[in-house]
């Protein structure tokens, strides 16, 4: 709510000239005069000063000049405005003319004199005004320095508490909370998860406290299959992903290579084979993919000796080593030709058999 001036000074018991000055200190040149009216804001800043002790700028206070009052037209004779009496030599007597009045000569009036303004503002008024600047930079200077503070050990405690290990708790168990019992509840609530295709809200949640043990496990059950899963692993883990990242091609695929590798064979007179190394998997799919009349053998080991090799070529026809290590004896009784040895360092069940067909066409 606005306010004079003088009221103001009323209130604070102060001359309006100090507030004026106080005013003018504070930037507010406009206000000259008592009879001002001060804005809230104004007045909240000029109250502020005062406590803090800022000091008045000298001001000259301009008087309110009060309008003239008009006086009333003197009558011209009449009792009435408008009407003029009649002169009446019975009972009036003759008019008087006036005197002549003397002409002189009107004179300037005299200057007025205006005090002098001061030549410039009191270096003890700007001291103090720069102090109290400087006083308000400091208070704001030392209210960021601790909020500074502040901030960092907010910080600080939040990395502690980040990097503090959390107790790992185990799937079967939060299941459990959930009210399922035992591994069969666990197992079909995963698959009605999955079924639902909610799976992918859940992984965010999981963590593995082992990752290498767990996929050595997954490469043993997992089967990634590019297309339809051959009949021979279709009681398996499987998912259809691209080619490139399968580990058997899908059923058709398959078949053309079996059908290949068998024919190859047969031609070579190959009835009695043996393969050394490999996996289990890729057992069961060469045991059911090739024709019936090729006798396949499986022998899973990672290393080859003399003797091993002795009794490979003396009780078959062919001989597939596949990832296998071979001493020098072992390799020279491979080469005597008395069997047709294939090598393959291939990862894939499709490329050790593409490797094995070359190797028979040769």
């Amino acid at each position: 709510m606005a306010i004079r001036v003088r009221k103001l000074a009323r209130q604070l018991k102060r001359p309006p000239v100090e507030l004026l000055g106080i005013l003018k200190s504070l930037g507010f040149d406009r206000y000259k005069s008592p009879e001002d009216m001060l804005s809230g804001t104004v007045e909240k800043k000029l109250r502020t000063a005062i406590r803090e002790g800022v000091r008045p700028v000298p001001v000259i206070a301009e008087r309110v000049r009060k309008k003239p009052v008009e006086s009333a037209p003197a009558p011209t004779g009449g009792l009435f405005p408008g009407v003029v009496r009649q002169h009446d030599g019975r009972f009036d007597a003759p008019p008087q003319s006036a005197p002549p009045q003397s002409v002189l000569p009107q004179s300037a009036p005299p200057p007025s004199v205006t005090p002098s303004e001061p030549s410039g503002p009191d270096p003890a008024v700007l001291r103090a005004t720069l102090e109290a600047e400087r006083a308000v930079v400091e208070a704001n200077r030392r209210a960021l320095v601790a909020e500074r503070e502040a901030l960092a050990a907010e910080r600080s405690a939040l990395l502690s508490r980040a990097s503090q290990p959390t107790e790992a708790v185990g799937l079967a168990t939060v299941l459990e909370r959930r009210g399922l019992l035992g591994a069969d509840e666990a197992e079909r609530a995963i698959r009605a998860l999955a079924g639902s295709r909610r799976m992918a809200e859940v992984l965010p949640y999981l963590s593995v406290t082992d990752p290498e043990a767990l996929l050595r496990w997954l490469q043993d059950v997992l089967v990634l299959v590019d297309g339809t899963p051959p009949e021979a692993l279709a009681n398996e883990a499987m998912v259809s992903v691209s080619s490139e990242r399968a580990d058997i091609p899908g059923a058709v695929v398959w078949r053309r290579l079996a059908s290949t590798l068998s024919e190859k064979l047969l031609l070579n007179g190959a009835r009695r084979v043996l393969v050394v190394g490999g996996s289990v998997r890729a057992h069961r799919l060469l045991r059911q993919g090739l024709d019936p009349r090729v006798d396949i053998r499986f022998r899973p080991c990672t290393e080859i000796v003399a003797a091993d090799a002795e009794a490979d070529v003396t009780r078959t026809d062919a001989v597939a080593l596949w990832n296998v290590h071979e001493h020098e004896a072992a390799t020279e009784v491979y080469d005597t030709g008395r069997a047709l040895v294939a090598r393959s360092s291939a990862i894939r069940v499709q490329s050790f058999v593409e490797d094995w067909i070359r190797a028979l066409t040769r």
